[in-house]
């Protein structure tokens, strides 16, 4: 069965199998050619072609669906870190705030004595 397999995948590489039945695509291979490929191979060939084309469609949904819980989590995160900043930021605001009072209380005292 390898044997076949191997002999399936190399007839082939190179080839990309049309969406539609297509007489010449965009780049310029010809839809003939693949026809033939496909219609010289056996019924347990192309079920074996399908398989996989399955198994690979059903990874990359696996993928996608990953990629798409981290972009979710960074969004949370950047979310979160953005209402840190202004929380942050009105924090330092009134730090700034006291520290000018304290000083301008420093001054009087200062010029009182």
């Amino acid at each position: 069965m390898q044997n076949k397999q191997s002999n399936w995948k190399e007839s082939l590489q190179g080839l990309r199998l049309p969406a539609s039945r297509k007489k010449a695509g965009a780049d310029g291979d010809s839809g003939e050619n693949r026809d033939s490929v496909l219609k010289g191979m056996k019924r347990d060939e192309l079920l074996e072609i399908l398989v996989e084309v399955y198994r690979e469609n059903e990874n990359l949904k696996e993928k996608l669906s990953e990629t798409e819980k981290l972009l979710e989590e960074y969004k949370t995160l950047l979310a979160r870190s953005g209402a840190s900043a202004g929380g942050l930021e009105e924090r330092l605001s009134g730090l700034e705030e006291s520290q000018r009072e304290q000083l301008e209380l420093l001054r009087r005292l200062a010029a009182q004595k």
